[in-house]
């Protein structure tokens, strides 16, 4: 039996601390505007505003009950419904239940037409105080598209921009974590940043180099851009999200290009406050003696873009339809395991070193440990996709790669080791997301769902994360 320490990572004692509190519907960074011109801080404010706007819909949206389908609705009865009613699968509708008991649309434009009266007011303000021509009309497609539900034109446009703008804005309903049966209702979020150009070049250079490595599997197009993010609000702001990638449609994103947006300010916090204290949690001293805090935040920022980077490369056309509830869960990680293989080429190259490849497996294995503690001791339920890919990718190196436990910890594992498991578990998210059935993934997923790898491989967390056999799929 292994000695079990008592020492629980301090951002989880502080938020057991702060459980129940009040929040605000957004979050806010402390930003410097000092090189902006006037005009632009203005933008910035109307935009601001939108997002706080943005954050309230979100709240509504998260404590409705059944807020995106009928609560007597069985999937059944949904599935054959959308092959007769498209906008019914919509990601901007809801499904409501008419009195004659027939299932009908409810487009958001139109539940929530005060707020996005006002969000698309803000942002058309923000438009025409901008002097930038490639932001101002980006910004009117969206003032457009936030009262029409039409999102694509304002999408493809900011995908499309021929440079990344000074300021930058995402708002509208475009993820669907919180749709637990179809993963396809859009929930509202909101991110306002500016652009840090160093970074910028730097996750650049990393995502030209993986689009080389994977240019066999296909040819993606895909731009990136870092923010200094002042304000964040729905899905963004709970879920923590370092960073998202659009659009989501696997066929805009071939077609047009994807682009991916890293929220620096988000990002450091993360790192400093989660990331950094688990991997101090969980490791072996000697493991990680080499590590300092700022290299492993720059690893860190290697693991999200390779990550995000891997989004336009593991997704397929009727993936979400297929998949259903385990799309999330499939999708993000494929992304996790594809990025930690084109780590390693890139060491191969000589692109990342062998520490930094060190590092980079470091950061991977420690947000599976945060993942499932939050879902698990923070009841934050909508983390549950990435939860159970973190039980599933543990289970999975736990059996394949030998992780290996030493006086109550983990012992950092040699790249090379891990790797090849890594990439077998690859082929096999791969094939799920081309060709797998819902019940072949449900299969998949029971076979590795071992919630007990992950609390008897490191007794160390046995403090947060309660001991419990049960599965997370019922």
């Amino acid at each position: 039996m292994l000695e079990i320490p008592h020492d629980i990572p301090h951002w989880l004692r502080r938020e057991r601390k702060n459980q129940g509190e009040e929040e605000r519907p957004y979050r806010e960074f402390d930003v410097s505007l000092e090189h902006l011109e006037p005009s632009e801080k203005r933008a910035v404010g109307y935009l601001k505003d939108a997002t706080k706007i943005v954050g309230e819909i979100s709240d509504i949206q998260k404590d409705t009950p059944e807020f995106s389908y009928p609560a007597d609705a069985s999937d059944e009865e949904l599935i054959a419904a959308f092959q007769n009613n498209d906008s019914l699968r919509s990601p901007y509708t809801r499904v409501i239940r008419k009195p004659d008991r027939s299932l009908s649309a409810l487009p958001y434009h139109q539940h929530f037409k005060v707020q996005l009266a006002d969000i698309s007011r803000h942002v058309n303000r923000a438009a025409d105080a901008t002097t930038d021509p490639l932001l101002k009309r980006n910004l009117h497609l969206l003032s457009e598209a936030l009262i029409n539900d039409r999102y694509q034109e304002q999408e493809l446009d900011w995908v499309g921009q021929r440079r990344p703008t000074t300021i930058n804005a995402i708002i509208g309903p475009k993820e669907s974590y919180n749709d637990e049966k179809f993963s396809i209702k859009g929930d509202y979020l909101a991110a306002v940043g500016i652009l840090n150009e160093p970074l910028t070049d730097k996750v650049q250079e990393l995502i030209d180099w993986m689009v080389r490595i994977q240019r066999q599997r296909k040819d993606p197009k895909i731009t990136a851009r870092v923010d200094d993010t002042l304000i964040l609000a729905g899905a963004i702001k709970d879920f923590e999200w370092t960073a998202c990638t659009y659009p989501n449609d696997p066929q805009d994103a071939k077609n047009y290009g994807s682009k991916i947006t890293i929220f620096n300010t988000m990002h450091k916090d993360v790192v400093r406050r989660k990331i950094i204290p688990t991997i101090k949690a969980i490791f072996t001293e000697d493991s990680i003696s080499e590590f300092s805090d700022q290299e492993l935040s720059e690893a860190s920022l290697v693991w999200l873009t390779l990550h995000e980077g891997s989004h336009p490369l593991a997704s397929y056309p009727d993936e979400t339809e297929r998949l259903r509830s385990y799309y999330h869960t499939v999708n993000e990680l494929q992304c996790s395991a594809m990025g930690l293989s084109v780590a390693y080429q890139l060491y191969e190259r000589r692109v990342l070193t062998h520490k930094q490849l060190e590092m980079v497996l470091a950061i991977h294995l420690a947000r599976i440990f945060v993942d499932y503690g939050e879902y698990e001791l923070q009841e934050k339920r909508s983390l549950k996709p990435y939860a159970l890919g973190s039980v599933i990718n543990f289970d999975y190196w736990w059996n394949q790669a030998e992780l290996k436990p030493k006086n109550g910890k983990l012992v950092l594992p040699d790249p090379e080791q891990i790797i090849g498991a890594t990439e077998t578990l690859t082929g096999y998210l791969d094939y799920h997301a081309r060709a797998s059935s819902f019940t072949d993934v449900k299969s998949f997923v029971n076979r590795h769902d071992n919630f007990r790898r992950l609390s008897f491989a490191n007794p160390a967390l046995k403090p947060i994360f309660p001991m419990d056999t049960r599965p997370l799929v019922v």
